[in-house]
């Protein structure tokens, strides 16, 4: 269930955004972030770009997307989009590294070509990947490796290879699962969006059942086709940042 707050903006923004929204009293679910309504209404020609500077200053998306992996917590399912490698590499780094610290077993679920492209972005930012994977605190699951011949973003698959990891958890005596997965953002990307929506639903009901603790984060290349914002904000649990 996503963390829910008020959010007080400043008169002439609030103005603007009655608008849009018709109550008198405006208590949103954190999964709209501040940035997420003031570019909402950027793109409802509701509010100019040169007003998008309310009392506090509007944190830029890239720190927006480390805060909510700082603020993460077990079953959590959290989307974002990728803008560049650099913003990208210190969103991983710290989702790794938050795996870490809660002694976490990391899950990297991504494409043979995408994973050497992980271990080079840990190791810019001082995290040796290639260290973590010998030792089982780093485990990659290629698409490659789950799907074989089966369809990609066939969901039976991935859940059961996500499931056998429990074992390692126990063994190694992990609390839960730390998971970052590219098969939704890889069939967005191509256009697949009714197996990518239908992907992150069962993913979003899945989470809560799982037999460890875990906590998932999902990133999309940009850009994000309109369609499916909507349905990606409703299957996670904090918004869908971009």
């Amino acid at each position: 269930m996503g963390r829910r707050t008020t959010i007080i903006l400043n008169d002439k923004l609030f103005t603007k955004l009655l608008k849009i929204q018709s109550e008198k009293i405006l208590e949103l679910n954190t999964s709209i972030s501040l940035s997420s309504i003031i570019n909402r209404l950027i793109e409802e020609k509701i509010l100019d770009h040169d007003v998008k500077k309310p009392n506090k200053k509007i944190p830029e998306t890239s720190d927006v997307i480390l805060e909510k992996i700082d603020e993460m917590q077990n079953y959590d399912h959290l989307a974002f989009t990728i803008h560049n490698n650099n913003d990208f590499g210190n969103h991983l780094s710290e989702f790794i590294m938050q795996g870490l610290k809660m002694n976490l077993l990391n899950v990297m679920i991504v494409s043979e070509r995408e994973a050497k492209k992980y271990v080079e972005l840990l190791k810019q930012n001082g995290i040796n990947a290639l260290d973590l994977i010998r030792s089982q605190d780093i485990i990659i699951l290629s698409h490659e490796e789950i799907f074989g011949k089966v369809k990609f973003g066939t969901i039976e698959p991935i859940l059961k290879r996500v499931g056998k990891l429990t074992s390692i958890v126990k063994a190694k005596k992990k609390s839960g699962m730390n998971v970052i997965g590219t098969i939704a953002g890889t069939l967005a990307g191509t256009g697949q969006h009714e197996q990518c929506l239908k992907l992150e639903k069962v993913w979003h009901e899945s989470i809560p059942k799982f037999e460890v603790p875990i906590r998932v984060v999902c990133p999309y290349h940009t850009p994000i086709s309109s369609e499916i914002v909507d349905s990606l904000v409703l299957n996670h649990t904090d918004d869908f940042v971009r």
